[in-house]
């Protein structure tokens, strides 16, 4: 509740006057004691602090009686002009206030009146079946855990108390009292209210807040109703008149019949009058017991509840353990393949030792090239030239085979964390569900088993012969098999994060050892395009070529267009080597492909196809070295036309032209096309 709450109860002192707050997120009686305290789900919490980071809006959470901010400034202070506690700055978010477990009720963003519809628009596109978003303020965007409002919040109270609706009087102003409104039997909207709020109303509109709106509606909903006269209309009684002598010669006449009647009438209805407030008022107080005692039966019940859901996470702590060995046990197979891989590679050197030669004087350009003389300095060392441009080459194919396997572990782990909350959603509702069953005299049957651990890697299990990416997707699939049923919805969400995060893990389980795809048999290739129809089937972005997530930098972890990778290419010098990155900015109509060696930068101008879901770009300048400018018209590119099939905060997909598939992570998601101060940040993968 926030400061002006006990100033304006105190002001109804002696009446019980409990309250809804935050949105409907917080329910308090009226000694301030917390009935209800909704709050948003952490993973929800984190994307949406992500999102507002990424559109530069100021955020601040709503943690019940605090308001925590990154840092405070003249966006995050707004809150005061409503009577709100003043924020705290605690430094970045996620680290000080999710990761510490503290509850976050709600979220609010600040941006421009004008750039908030587009800012809407993204948060809906991206939070649909996430949490409830709503505004109250032009200038401010509201994030609420699904299914929280102030009507719903209003009408749990009113439950709790045994009062009808439909004797409930409501008034509001703002697109979140329109819920409240619909559900009071007498509603007013305040003068200069949205028309939703009004047909929300029922086309009943009252006086503004300057204009005494509120006293007018409850002078005439409330006090006429019960027979009673407006404030406004109620007289101080006449003084005593001064007692008369009986001698006195101005003695006034006695007063008349009529004048006595009157009077006996008056005193009477006052009386009546007074009688019916205490009456109500003894029920006031009887319903708020009630609702009191009903409270504490809910806070047992509440606390059995978490009694039992620490019985079940006890039970986990196995399963946890198996997954940490399993983790482990996946890393050091990773290693292995690479190896393989490269004896593979050793084997077949003496069929390309002609190939071999050719590359040897390509390298000794390339060197030339590196240190700047392009072949005009006699004197220079051909050995030491030979030398420098295959290190960097060598440091460059290192750098994006072990970024590559760096993500692949961190979305293994992201994939495992994501199961586990799974099981434990699951694990619980399956619990609610055979408790039901046992009071109902039927048998309870589980469908969570208590223990997942990954196939086995000593020969006895069939999938032992499959690759490592095959057993991490085998392993997720089984994981995610082990409900047989499943009611609740968070269960339900659980279980799509968890197929999202295992189906993300498999696909960059797959691409690990290709180099980009430069290195990808027909096995591998077959195996990649199974993981990425999954995943694709998955994808949580809408138009995803007009979302704000498509901005930053992207580096490619797969293709098999053998043009983007420069395969094709004779000589050494002009073979592509190390990471290739990509950039896209919408608004500015803009794209940029940048390749690590040889150093070349294409740019095109880009258009949005396919109902969002297409990127068309028009290739114009390609820069060599940084130094020479060639036009970008040619050949036509494979990765000129491409549809997004995939999209989330850290993953894309795409398709081109000649059945081509791309995969790219998000490796800086401050890069700018032309943004000199954020061009080389965070260059590899994480």
């Amino acid at each position: 509740r926030g400061p002006w709450a006990d100033a304006v109860l105190g002001k109804l002192a002696g009446a019980p006057m409990p309250g809804v707050f935050v949105q409907g997120c917080l329910t308090c009686d009226a000694d301030g004691t917390v009935l209800e305290s909704i709050e948003l789900d952490s993973v929800v919490a984190q994307s949406v602090i992500r999102f507002a980071e990424r559109a530069g809006a100021s955020a601040v959470a709503f943690c019940g009686s605090r308001i925590l901010c990154s840092r405070r400034d003249e966006n995050t202070d707004l809150v005061l002009k409503y009577g709100e506690p003043a924020p705290e700055a605690v430094g970045p978010m996620i680290a000080n206030v999710i990761d510490e477990g503290i509850g976050i009720n709600k979220i609010l963003l600040f941006c421009d009146e004008k750039d908030m519809p587009a800012l809407r628009e993204d948060a809906e596109l991206m939070f649909e079946n996430d949490c409830a978003i709503t505004t109250a303020v032009p200038v401010m965007l509201e994030f609420l855990p699904m299914g929280a409002s102030k009507g719903a919040a209003v009408a749990r109270l009113l439950a709790r108390m045994g009062v009808d609706p439909k004797n409930v009087l409501a008034l509001g102003d703002g697109e979140n009292d329109a819920e409240m409104l619909a559900l009071a039997g007498t509603a007013v909207a305040m003068k200069g209210s949205a028309e939703l709020v009004v047909a929300a109303a029922r086309g009943v509109v009252g006086g503004s807040n300057d204009e005494d709106g509120v006293a007018d509606a409850v002078e005439k909903y409330v006090l006429a109703a019960r027979g009673l006269r407006p404030a406004s209309e109620i007289k101080m009684p006449p003084e005593e008149p001064p007692e008369r002598g009986p001698g006195s010669a101005k003695a006034a006449k006695a007063d008349s019949p009529t004048q006595i009647k009157t009077r006996s009438i008056a005193a009477a209805v006052a009386a009546a009058e007074r009688a019916a407030e205490e009456k109500e008022q003894k029920k006031r107080v009887q319903e708020m017991e009630k609702a009191k005692r009903t409270n504490a039966e809910l806070l047992e019940a509440s606390k059995a509840a978490t009694a039992r859901l620490a019985q079940l996470r006890g039970s986990l702590l196995e399963t946890e353990a198996a997954l940490a060995s399993a983790e482990e046990e996946e890393r050091l197979k990773i290693g292995s393949i690479r190896e393989k891989a490269k004896q593979v590679a050793s084997s077949k050197s003496a069929a390309f030792e002609e190939a071999k030669v050719a590359d040897k004087r390509a390298a000794e350009a390339e060197a030339r090239a590196r240190s700047g003389g392009w072949g005009d300095d006699a004197n220079a060392g051909d050995a030491a030239e030979v030398s420098n441009a295959d290190t960097w080459v060598t440091a460059a194919e290192s750098e994006q085979r072990q970024a590559v396997a760096a993500a692949a572990a961190a979305a293994g782990a992201r994939a495992r964390s994501a199961v586990a909350d799974f099981q434990e959603a699951a694990a619980a509702d399956e619990a609610a569900r055979n408790q039901n069953e046992n009071e109902n005299g039927n048998a309870a049957s589980s469908g969570v088993s208590a223990e997942i651990v990954f196939p086995d890697d000593d020969g006895n299990s069939p999938s032992s012969a499959l690759p490592s990416f095959a057993k991490i997707g085998g392993f997720f699939a089984a994981a995610l098999q082990t409900v047989s049923r499943l009611a609740s919805p968070e269960a339900q969400k659980k279980r799509a994060e968890a197929e999202r995060a295992a189906a993300k893990a498999s696909l960059l389980a797959t691409v690990v050892a290709t180099n980009i795809g430069r290195e990808c048999d027909a096995a591998q290739l077959s195996a990649v395009q199974a993981a990425t129809l999954e995943l694709e089937a998955l994808n949580p972005t809408k138009r995803p070529a007009t979302s704000s997530l498509l901005r930053g930098r992207w580096s490619a972890v797969f293709t098999n267009s053998r043009q983007l990778l420069g395969m094709d290419k004779k000589l050494s010098l002009t073979k592509q080597s190390g990471p290739v990155y990509m950039a896209h900015d919408v608004e500015e109509s803009r794209s940029e492909w940048q390749y690590t060696w040889p150093v070349k930068v294409e740019r095109a101008a880009l258009s949005v196809t396919n109902e969002g879901y297409g990127l068309f770009m028009s290739f114009e300048q390609t820069k060599l070295f940084g130094l020479f400018g060639m036009p970008g018209a040619g050949k036509a590119k494979e990765y000129g036309d491409l549809e997004i099939t995939y999209l989330d905060l850290d993953m894309m997909l795409a398709r081109g032209a000649n059945q081509t598939v791309y995969v790219f992570v998000q490796t800086n998601s401050n890069y700018r096309i032309g943004d000199l101060d954020s061009g080389d940040v965070n260059r590899r993968l994480n």
